[in-house]
Order: structure tokens, then C-alpha cells, then sequence
């Protein structure tokens, strides 16, 4: 790896503006207060095998409600999810098809811009 690439990964992945992980079907990041952000990062513990077969991301909008901002099928090891910018303080992960119960081992946010 060329060592500019990296550098440049590193600024842009190397601190989360909030991060999280936790097991079940529905999981929330809430941020101490509103922030700007593109990408959200994923990762299953796999130690027990992939299970999540599809999935959403959502962010809490002003009136309360949550708004899809991404969807995928799986998330394997790590999945870097890129999105429209999204201001909120909160974020949620909707596993909407699994075959076990999702262990997740990171859910972190990112402005990689």
C-alpha cells in the first residue's frame, strides 16, 4: 500500500465520531449531541458466522421519526456504508433478515469527506 493511500484511510477512518456494538435485531448509537456525518462503518463478530442476510440504517429527523439513510444484505467482517450528509443524533441499525441472532461487534460513524 502506497503510503499516501494510508494516510489517507487513517484521516479518514481513524476516529469515529461515535461508535457502539451490542447483539439483537435493532441497535442505537446516540451522539451527545448533533453531528454531520457520510459513513457509517459495520462489522459483525463472526466468530459464530455471518447472520445478517439484509439490513437498513436509520437516522433520527427532526420530528422524531426515523429515516432510512442506507440498506444492504450482508455485513460480514466490515461493510463501510456511504450515504448522503445526515445531521442527527441518532442512529439505528434494523437487521431485517437474519439467521441467528446479529452479534455486532462495531457500529461507528464518520465524516470522511
Amino acid at each position: 500500500m502506497r503510503p499516501a493511500f494510508g494516510r489517507e484511510i487513517r484521516r479518514r477512518f481513524g476516529k469515529p465520531l461515535a461508535e457502539t456494538s451490542g447483539s439483537g435485531e435493532r441497535i442505537e448509537l446516540r451522539l451527545r449531541q448533533p453531528a454531520s456525518f457520510d459513513h457509517i462503518v459495520l462489522m459483525e463478530d463472526i466468530t459464530q458466522g455471518e447472520r445478517v442476510r439484509e439490513y437498513s440504517v436509520e437516522v433520527l429527523a427532526e420530528g422524531g421519526e426515523w429515516k432510512q439513510v442506507v440498506s444492504g444484505q450482508s455485513i460480514g467482517h466490515k461493510w463501510i456504508n456511504r450515504f448522503a450528509w445526515a445531521k442527527t443524533a441518532g442512529v439505528r441499525l434494523r437487521v431485517t433478515r437474519c439467521v441467528a441472532s446479529p452479534r455486532i461487534r462495531k457500529m461507528a460513524v464518520f465524516s470522511a469527506a
